[in-house]
């Protein structure tokens, strides 16, 4: 995906993964957060635009983790099941 890309080519503080998780979970929150002020309420545009953000951070932060599998699953291959499952069952609960 463009979002593994972007963090793969463009490090910040020379990590690939970890900023681009913490940005993609501030706009989450800030996204819900927009979602439940009282001045989205009729509002469809607003409302329109803040569901998209919720999931583009979801999507963000969905590819970071599978990114971090990954690489992680390439330096412990006896892990890779373990870490998958670990990643879908948090989701799980998550979503």
């Amino acid at each position: 995906a463009l979002y593994a890309i972007v963090s793969d080519t463009m490090p910040i503080c020379g990590r690939r993964r970890t900023p681009y998780l913490c940005a993609s979970a501030l706009l989450f929150a800030a996204a819900y957060g927009t979602l439940t002020l009282p001045a989205t309420v009729g509002q469809p545009l607003l409302v329109c635009a803040g569901l998209l953000l919720v999931h583009f951070a979801a999507a963000v932060s969905d590819v970071m983790l599978d990114s971090v599998v990954a690489e992680r699953t390439h330096s412990q291959p006896q892990l890779a099941t373990e870490l998958q499952s670990l990643v879908l069952g948090f989701a799980g609960v998550v979503k």
